[in-house]
């Protein structure tokens, strides 16, 4: 790594992570205890760095101004601290942030708001608010069930299939009201038979949903 190279810290990480949860900056400063002048400071110099801005804000009246996360914003929530910026300039796969509360199991499962169970594998406290990420390119798409290992088998549709570079597809689907990206190969697509509407079986593995810092 370059000197004075631009790396993710655990409070950006965190900074994020409340974004993701609640528009409002001023609330999230005051949780964090750091400042607002700070907090638009780090924001703005992680875009900078990434090369898209992270988040996006509407000013106005109090009570109706608000600050939220770009898909880039989204993208930094998977990644590890120490991480540098520079390095994900090309990385552009939307990734999806979901919400829920955390129960020990066994075994240990987040239930979103809209009553998404899905199995993790990370401890944490009882009944706390987590957010995980998913990587597009974790998640295997099937039209019927079949013997797996993946403990995360949840029944979808597809609202969305779009061209993602050279022989790919990223595809958007709904499971559980959730809304999940979902990287697929042009030949999968054929194979398949997919098209807009179309009814699959994602299957994601618990270790795949990685934790978001609290």
């Amino acid at each position: 790594m370059r000197r004075n190279e631009l790396v993710l810290t655990p409070l950006d990480l965190r900074l994020l992570a409340r974004l993701a949860q609640t528009p409002h900056l001023a609330q999230v400063c005051r949780e964090l205890r750091i400042g607002r002048d700070q907090a638009n400071y780090r924001l703005r110099r992680m875009g900078r760095y990434l090369g898209r801005p992270v988040v996006t804000a509407r000013k106005g009246p109090p009570g109706s101004s608000w600050t939220r996360l770009t898909g880039a914003g989204r993208q930094l929530l998977s990644q590890h601290p120490g991480t540098p910026l520079r390095s994900l300039r090309s990385h552009r796969s939307p990734g999806a942030l979901l919400f829920g509360r955390y129960s020990g199991g066994p075994p240990p499962s987040l239930t979103t708001e809209r009553g998404l169970v899905l199995s993790v594998g990370f401890p944490g406290q009882e009944g706390e608010l987590r957010g995980v990420t998913v990587d597009p390119e974790a998640v295997l798409v099937a039209r019927g069930r079949f013997p797996a290992s993946a403990r995360n088998v949840l029944p979808a549709r597809i609202l969305s299939l779009k061209p993602r570079g050279s022989l790919q597809v990223l595809a958007e689907v709904e499971a559980g009201g959730e809304r999940l990206p979902v990287a697929l190969t042009e030949a999968a697509v054929s194979a398949l038979r997919l098209r807009k509407g179309s009814r699959v079986f994602l299957y994601l593995k618990a270790t795949a949903l990685r934790p978001v810092a609290p």
